[in-house]
Formats: C-alpha cells, sequence, structure tokens
C-alpha cells in the first residue's frame, strides 16, 4: 500500500494533505461498533466523540442537501436555516462536552 502524506486529525477522520486540504472520511456508527475502544481508552471520551462526530454528520448531512436544492435551482434553499442552525448547536454543544471532559479528566 502507498504510502500516504497525510496527517490523521485526533479524531481519526479528517485528513490533511500536504496542501492543507482538508479529505472526509466518515466513520460509521457500525464501524465504531466494530472496532471497540481499546483497553486504555477512555469510555467516557470514545462516547462523546461518537456523539460529536455524530452531531458533524447531521451537519454535514443538512449542508449536503441545502447545495443538492441550490444545484437543483430549488428556489426555496433557505427552508434549511433553521434546521442548519439547530444542528450548529448541537454540534458545538457535542464539542464543548468532549473539550470539558478532556480538560477534566485529562485523557486526550
Amino acid at each position: 500500500m502507498p504510502k500516504r502524506p497525510w496527517t490523521v486529525c485526533c479524531l481519526g477522520d479528517v485528513y490533511f494533505c500536504g496542501r492543507g486540504i482538508a479529505h472526509w472520511s466518515p466513520v460509521t456508527k457500525e464501524e465504531t461498533r466494530h472496532n471497540p475502544p481499546a483497553s486504555n481508552v477512555c469510555e467516557e471520551r470514545q462516547r462523546l466523540s461518537e456523539a460529536f462526530l455524530s452531531a458533524i454528520r447531521d451537519l454535514t448531512d443538512l449542508l449536503d442537501q441545502q447545495a443538492q436544492a441550490i444545484i437543483e435551482q430549488d428556489r426555496d434553499f433557505s427552508r434549511f436555516e433553521d434546521l442548519l442552525h439547530l444542528a450548529r448547536a448541537a454540534k458545538d454543544e457535542a464539542k464543548y462536552a468532549l473539550v470539558a471532559h478532556l480538560e477534566e479528566h485529562k485523557c486526550g
């Protein structure tokens, strides 16, 4: 397998190539279940990380739907704004819960 010039983000699903371009490689819930955390990994950190990743996926799905509406020249593409606002808030809440845990528990 050829060596990739990418480094893995701390959450394991965003790769950055040498040009600083992010590549998204989603991790599904099924993949997470089939790859349980190592025994030395904090289970709460794993749970909070999965919640954060899920919130990111939800936000990304909505952004994809809005982009598709724009591509299809749907004049009502702004109907996603309230949902996007809620999804961003959920993502931020999950992120801050993970950050607070990492700072308090020092497991990261």
